[in-house]
């Protein structure tokens, strides 16, 4: 769960690691979001572990700030350790998402060649994040047209699943990475019209494309299931401070009292980009 808060109440044996404590501007992600636990609710205060904070990022406002932990922990932590120079292609699946934009930018920081997929309406929006390459997601000559020689992928980061994962094989280089943004099945259980069935292929999947990287026979497949990391977050934050990134656009924003609203917007699929909940600041 993503959180902002316009005060902070810290200890104050923590008050070193976290600015000057009561009053300053934080945002964090919280261990308690899906999939740890089964159900959520919102509220005006939250109690959070010190080390998920980091300052709020200057120029950003409330709203800003608080769609950007969950999505730039992910894209970061989907990224790190991949250690490869500048010029290095990646594939980015949704990049008009939330993680997906995210990703866009930290690849760009890092001065590797960027392709993304999204519908046509979100084209102009993807370059502007960056991309070097806008695809059409639907497009059906996509994987066959990247599958040729020279036209490879060092990196694919796939917020999708099912097809879309299996067939991104086909686009990686032999010892490639693909960085697999865990959604629960979705796709694969969509794919086999049935959870038992479609859970099942997920579990084929990916421990089969996990040991063929581990033997040395194909791309490496890394999962990602976001940790919260107030250090992390920190880097991110100062990455938004110096305009090298922008935090994901907001659909709409409700109030708390209209938290039904919200989450219908949220159901529908309808808009483009983040949807908000306020609470008054106290």
């Amino acid at each position: 769960m993503a959180l902002l808060g316009a005060r902070a109440v810290v200890p104050p044996a923590c008050r070193s690691r976290l600015a000057d404590g009561e009053g300053d501007h934080v945002f964090a992600c919280s261990d308690s979001f899906f999939p740890h636990i089964a159900a959520g609710t919102l509220a005006e205060l939250a109690s959070v572990a010190v080390g998920h904070l980091a300052p709020m990022p200057a120029g950003l406002s409330f709203e800003e700030a608080a769609v950007v932990p969950l999505v730039a922990l992910t894209a970061w932590q989907g990224l790190e350790g991949i250690r490869l120079p500048p010029g290095a292609r990646i594939l980015v699946h949704g990049g008009s998402g939330g993680v997906g934009g995210m990703a866009v930018q930290l690849a760009k920081q890092r001065g590797w060649h960027v392709t993304a997929t999204c519908s046509p309406k979100n084209a102009a929006y993807v370059r502007q994040l960056g991309a070097d390459v806008v695809e059409d997601y639907a497009d059906a000559s996509l994987f066959d047209r990247y599958s040729r020689p020279g036209k490879r992928f060092d990196v694919v980061l796939d917020t999708v699943g099912g097809s879309t994962t299996r067939r991104s094989l086909g686009v990686l280089k032999r010892r490639g990475h693909l960085v697999h943004v865990w959604t629960n099945g979705e796709k694969w259980i969509k794919e086999a019209g049935s959870e038992a069935a479609g859970k099942l292929n997920t579990v084929s999947d990916l421990a089969g494309i996990k040991l063929r990287g581990a033997l040395g026979l194909g791309p490496r497949l890394r999962m990602v299931l976001m940790q919260p990391s107030g250090a992390q977050l920190a880097k991110i934050g100062t990455l938004l401070e110096g305009r090298a990134i922008r935090p994901p656009r907001i659909s709409r924003a409700f109030p708390l009292d209209r938290a039904g609203e919200a989450h219908a917007c949220f159901e529908s699929g309808h808009g483009a980009g983040k949807v908000v909940i306020t609470v008054s600041q106290p």
